[in-house]
């Protein structure tokens, strides 16, 4: 018999599976700041420049905590305008993006419906 953990966390990726690309670049956006000091050095700048008052800490999603794309998401999009930013001013970051998931455009009204 399964738990009810993992029930409900089967509902919930059978329920998020059609925003599955939107959720990859959120994820690798915050996976690529998240892997260099020097990236998350910068990130913060661009925080304090759009003048963003959150404490959150970027997190990454966990596959077997089910709340776990929720948290991502959420703080992603309180730093909506601070990804923003990043995208147009780090070039790495877009050929990084341009390689890998495609554009790294955040459909922000996608997150909102979701």
């Amino acid at each position: 018999m399964r738990c009810v953990a993992h029930i409900l966390d089967l509902i919930v990726q059978y329920g998020i599976k059609d925003t599955s690309v939107f959720m990859d670049r959120v994820k690798g956006a915050v996976r690529y700041i998240r892997t260099s000091p020097s990236r998350l050095t910068k990130f913060n700048q661009r925080v304090k420049e759009e003048m963003i008052d959150s404490k959150a800490q970027l997190c990454l999603d966990v596959p077997t905590r089910w709340n776990s794309t929720y948290m991502m998401l959420n703080v992603a999009e309180k730093y909506e305008r601070a990804f923003e930013s990043y995208v147009r001013d780090d070039h790495n970051f877009f050929i990084d993006f341009t390689a890998g998931d495609g554009v790294p455009t955040f459909d922000w009204k996608l997150f909102e419906e979701l």
